[in-house]
């Protein structure tokens, strides 16, 4: 299911949350209903491992991957969100980047072993050409709303549907399904038929 939004009106949208800290942007982590989700991803990372985290948010789920020994490079399109991820966690690395942007080379530029793309797909446009800048082989999770939200592009009615959706473009190695949401660990393939 697709609704238009624009990218304004979705950064507009988010950052009057995150100014005045509403819900998961200012809540511990543990506190945030991700919270299983991102478990389900970090026992799959290995320890060590560089994460970049794509719409950080103010870094809860960095904040989180940090504890569990692994090194985060966060990047979200919304700079309210950035400078509050700054003062949440000063060691780790966080860019203020708009996906969106066409001359943007985020995947290639940055030193990352692990992508981790939650609750992000649904707001962008083109969520499988954002998929298809990412190297070949690169270890990518990622969560899916589905339910309708106001910031939503898309959501998905089944973990079918976004299985079948991605898996053109990913090698899909697991997929769980947790309250209103689903994830997937997966690979980026070499090429994409789409």
């Amino acid at each position: 299911m697709e609704e238009e939004r624009s990218n304004i009106e979705r950064r507009d949208f988010y950052e009057k949350l995150i100014a005045t800290d509403a819900g998961i942007y200012g809540a511990a982590p543990e506190e945030i209903a991700y919270f299983p989700l991102w478990e389900w991803f970090l026992y799959r990372i290995e320890r060590g491992s560089k994460i970049l985290d794509v719409g950080c948010g103010t870094g809860r789920f960095a904040k989180r991957a940090i504890d569990c020994g692994c090194s985060v490079i966060g990047v979200d399109f919304s700079a309210v969100a950035v400078e509050k991820a700054r003062a949440y966690i000063p060691a780790a690395k966080f860019i203020c980047l708009d996906l969106e942007d066409p001359n943007d080379d985020l995947f290639k530029i940055l030193d990352y072993d692990v992508l981790v793309l939650s609750e992000i797909l649904e707001h962008v446009e083109d969520d499988l050409g954002l998929l298809n800048q990412i190297p070949a082989g690169k270890q990518l999770f990622l969560t899916v709303p589905n339910f309708k939200g106001e910031g939503h592009t898309r959501w998905f009615d089944s973990e079918k549907d976004m299985r079948k959706r991605y898996a053109h473009t990913l090698w899909i190695c697991d997929t769980t399904t947790h309250e209103r949401w689903f994830g997937l660990y997966g690979y980026k393939k070499c090429r994409s038929t789409i």
